[in-house]
């Protein structure tokens, strides 16, 4: 994601920019660093809210989704740009390390926050339900496909990311529509679902554009 410059990397680890701190590609990282603080920024309000709401209301499918979908894996897809913030410093290969793991703990709360609420509600023929079983079923064929790209298998990053690109629109849609249910509108207000459904959008629409930029140079 931003990924407009392709770096050398200096004695210490770091990334240098071939114009060496000035001039178009400079300018052009500053802005993208800048600009890349908004996601996080928003994501962050869209998870402290849901948080908040299982303090309040001991509903924890809301939290456990909702930060297994857009923290860890969003931050997980963030960790792969050396603009983003606290993946700057971080080589290229640590910053692969910082997306499995990310990814890992995603799927890991995703899972209990599915089980949770199959448990106690059963399965849910609503559009959140359904799309929430959708997302269920892209999220376990992203990750299984994740092993064979460690392994740098033919093919295996291509089916990665075209699964993932689903997946992480899907759990842009699953959450919106978690959102708008009465039971959390009701304790939010709609003007604070609405800011929260446009952060969400607004960010899920942003990494989804760049990461597909990203891909198609690669072709």
């Amino acid at each position: 994601m931003f990924r407009l410059l392709h770096p050398s990397r200096g004695r210490n680890g770091f990334h240098h920019s071939s114009a060496d701190g000035s001039g178009t590609f400079y300018n052009s990282t500053v802005w993208c660093s800048i600009f890349s603080g908004f996601p996080n920024l928003f994501i962050g309000a869209v998870c402290i809210t849901t948080v908040a709401y299982y303090f309040r209301t001991g509903n924890s499918h809301a939290a456990l989704c909702t930060v297994a979908y857009h923290f860890f894996i969003v931050e997980g897809i963030l960790s792969l740009s050396y603009i983003n913030g606290w993946a700057t410093p971080l080589r290229s290969r640590h910053r692969r390390l910082a997306h499995v793991f990310l990814q890992v703990c995603g799927f890991t709360c995703a899972a209990f926050g599915i089980a949770q609420v199959t448990i106690r509600e059963g399965l849910s023929t609503t559009f959140h339900g359904l799309s929430g079983a959708a997302l269920a079923v892209l999220t376990v064929l992203t990750f299984m496909v994740g092993p064979f790209l460690l392994k740098n298998v033919h093919m295996a990053d291509f089916f990665h990311v075209a699964l993932g690109i689903p997946t992480f629109v899907m759990s842009g849609v699953c959450c919106c529509s978690g959102l708008i249910k009465p039971e959390f509108t009701h304790w939010a207000s709609v003007n604070l679902v609405r800011i929260l459904i446009g952060f969400i959008v607004f960010y899920c629409t942003l990494i989804t554009i760049t990461t597909i930029m990203k891909c198609l140079k690669r072709i």
